[in-house]
């Protein structure tokens, strides 16, 4: 229990994944290296089937308006209220690649050893 608890810390801390469709070229990652650009890596759970699937979930909020009549007015009044849900993803093998903090790929066993249930880890889009 202890091993897979500091296992699961140690992916929580150190992983991050990385869809292969959307990394930039490395002349553009070159010239990005001084201001990070693009949408910022988001949190997320992750997992890995037997079939060596990952699946991802992630909480997406948003706001909806609601309107109602002011009771000393009459006037139509809008405030927004936060709403959220949860969106899960499935991706093959071929469709991510996980990095350490530093930037090092890390072998596929060790992320399929590293997410065999879910783990807390980041996502990034662009690379």
């Amino acid at each position: 229990m202890l091993a897979h608890l500091r296992t699961n810390r140690l992916a929580a801390a150190i992983l991050a994944l990385f869809l292969v469709s959307a990394v930039a070229s490395t002349q553009e990652q070159e010239a990005s290296r001084e201001l990070p650009s693009g949408q910022q890596p988001y949190q997320a759970l992750a997992a890995i089937a037997d079939g060596g699937k990952l699946t991802i979930k992630s909480a997406l909020g948003y706001y909806t308006p609601v309107t109602i009549e002011n009771p000393k007015t009459h006037a139509p009044t809008t405030r927004y209220e936060s709403k959220s849900f949860v969106r899960s993803q499935t991706f093959v093998a071929d469709q991510y690649k996980a990095y350490d903090v530093r930037g090092n790929p890390i072998p596929a066993n060790r992320v399929r050893k590293a997410l065999q249930s879910e783990t807390p880890v980041l996502i990034s889009a662009d690379g």
